[in-house]
């Protein structure tokens, strides 16, 4: 088989231009309506002992390689719990699980896109096993995780038969030499699988998925990577990527059936130093919330059973909204259980709101995107992602939620539908 060491160096070399900026509307990072991006989240793992997190990561492209770094966080403070890159040669999937060891929680993969030492893949023999730190005052057995597409190539696979894989030592060898990151080629796809074992049930999901987030500057294990960091999109952008005015998320309540309402905040990231909260990287969370209070994201809470009916039934013509229904999301990944609600089925409306005057309107929050020309982005709602767990006699489910996408005005001028990429021109579509 023909090595591809070579031909790689070389494109990386003819693709070494400046890294690409953010210089318009269009060169935003967005959802991923197909479910192919280059920024994967996985809102919710549960790695507790008698439960385990499989997840999938696919390279859907037919002729790229592409390199990806995985970083696992904490339920409480987003603490970084463990990193790895992942080498997928065209077609090639990963898989990892997130499960219980011997020390608590570990990541675990038998799969040979990740390595187990600095020249040796991972095996059925001999797979990747390694513990996840154990963080001051926080949780590792509940988190999230993040995929960052690190580097591609635009070279097809070099094959003798013209078709993958391309070997792992070759992608590897390319990506360690690059000297460009710019090149998104937007093909990963990815789901999760939470399983509990007692009860050998499981529910599936697919992560929320962005495209153009775009890794400019190339990725390592020595320094932390973090949203809004080293790519073509800042904090600012990817959170009006992903913010929502309200979530309608649907509930159980009875002694056989339930419902676990999660809210994931992966941009928040706090800085903890074990002793307090010193402050957040977020965008939305510094400018609406104080540092004393940093890890706090505030809610209106109203809900309904299968009849309409809802507790107080308070007159919708009137804000703000009443005491009793104010809350707060105090995590980045948080939860809400259906024991709360008096009622055995219905729906409930989690509304954001803001702290010094909760109001009917939603939260919102200006900021600058990555390129300081002048350009402003004002969003409302919050960079949340929504997940429900349904416990029911026949197993187990994940759901996501209905929700509203948050009003983005860039420039004074509303953009409709800002987190899809439209109201603007039309972006080529990088083949693949």
């Amino acid at each position: 088989m023909k090595r591809l060491v070579c031909v790689l160096m070389l494109m990386a070399m003819v693709f070494s231009a400046g890294a690409v900026m953010a210089l318009n509307l269009n060169d935003h990072v967005t959802m991923a309506p197909n479910g192919k991006g280059d920024l994967l989240l996985f809102p919710l793992y549960v790695a507790a002992e008698g439960w385990e997190t499989k997840i999938n990561v696919i390279n859907t492209s037919l002729t790229y390689p592409v390199v990806a770094k995985v970083v696992v966080r904490s339920m409480i403070y987003s603490r970084e719990l463990l990193d790895f890159f992942i080498y997928l040669s065209p077609t090639d999937v990963w898989t990892g699980t997130l499960e219980n060891g011997p020390n608590g929680p570990r990541m675990v993969s038998t799969d040979d896109s990740v390595l187990i030492s600095t020249s040796k893949w991972a095996s059925q023999e001999e797979p990747m096993e390694r513990d996840l730190i154990e963080p001051c005052d926080d949780l590792n057995a509940i988190g999230y995780v993040e995929i960052f597409e690190a580097w591609s190539t635009l070279d097809g696979p070099d094959t003798d038969d013209g078709v993958p894989p391309i070997p792992k030592d070759d992608v590897k060898a390319a990506f360690d030499a690059a000297t460009s990151f710019s090149e998104v080629v937007n093909v990963l796809a990815a789901n999760y699988e939470i399983r509990y074992l007692t009860g050998a049930v499981s529910g599936t999901e697919q992560a929320t998925i962005l495209k153009d987030y775009n890794v400019t500057t190339g990725l390592t294990l020595s320094v932390e990577t973090k949203i809004g960091q080293n790519a073509n999109n800042n904090m600012c952008e990817v959170e009006a990527a992903l913010s929502k005015n309200n979530l309608a998320m649907y509930y159980y309540n009875t002694e056989d059936e339930a419902t676990l309402h999660f809210v994931t905040f992966p941009t928040k990231l706090s800085n903890y130093d074990c002793t307090e909260c010193t402050g957040v990287l977020s965008e939305f969370f510094s400018e609406n919330y104080s540092s004393s209070d940093c890890w706090s994201a505030y809610y209106g809470l109203r809900y309904w059973d299968l009849s309409e009916n809802t507790p107080g039934a308070p007159d919708p013509i009137f804000s703000p909204v009443p005491e009793e229904e104010q809350f707060k999301f105090p995590w980045e990944v948080n939860w809400v259980t259906s024991f709360d609600f008096i009622y055995d089925e219905g729906w409930t409306l989690y509304k954001f709101i803001k702290t010094s005057s909760p109001s009917e309107d939603p939260v919102s929050t200006t900021c600058e995107p990555l390129v300081d020309d002048g350009d402003t982005i004002i969003f409302t709602g919050a960079p949340a992602i929504p997940t429900t767990l349904f416990f029911g006699a026949n197993g187990l489910s994940i759901m996501g939620a209905a929700y509203d996408y948050g009003t983005v005005t860039y420039n004074d001028n509303p953009v409709t539908h800002y987190q899809l990429k439209e109201g603007g021109d039309p972006v080529e579509a990088v083949p693949y």
